[in-house]
């Protein structure tokens, strides 16, 4: 039994080309779970972008100007979705720097996304019981299945008194 780890290269999963101009580490949670916090696709795309220039626990610090070229829309538009993270979603908290750009906490994202991941742990295991099919699983309309149907459906004979 090999011991070895595994070695995984960028350019295994894209190309050499692509690669070598990097990449940008995103947790699969975040992900798949970006919709469970209300973020738009928008405001995914700029956590994804603030997160290419997070190199290690200090906070990303790109202008508004270079995040809008990188994502096709106005500075306006960059603003508009980080100030709806930050005053409405509580998801971002940006710290004003006078003459430079902006800092980007994404500790409010990173931990309402813990406490997310927190809940879905805690809840309770899906019921092994058998349920009932739902409409468009039900037994397909056999001529016994028909019967049965209509046999259930029908008011009870009525007996006649004295024949």
């Amino acid at each position: 039994m090999s011991t070895t780890p595994v070695k995984r290269k960028m350019a295994d999963r894209w190309t050499e080309k692509l690669a070598a101009k990097g990449f940008t580490p995103i947790a699969s949670y975040f992900l798949d779970n970006y919709h469970r916090l209300n973020v738009t696709t928008p405001e995914a795309m700029l956590i994804i972008h603030l997160m290419s220039y997070k190199w290690d626990e200090k906070n990303p610090r790109p202008g508004f100007t270079k995040l809008a070229a990188k994502m096709g829309v106005t500075p306006t538009a960059v603003r508009n979705h980080a100030r709806s993270l930050e005053k409405r979603k509580k998801l971002l908290e940006r710290i004003m720097r006078v003459g430079r750009p902006n800092a980007f906490n994404l500790t409010p994202l990173f931990n309402a996304l813990e406490k997310l991941m927190d809940a879905d742990a805690m809840k309770k295991p899906k019921n092994t019981t058998p349920k009932e099919p739902d409409a468009d699983e039900q037994e397909p309309e056999t001529d016994s299945a028909l019967e049965r149907q209509r046999a259930s459906a029908r008011p009870p004979r009525a007996k006649l008194i004295g024949t």
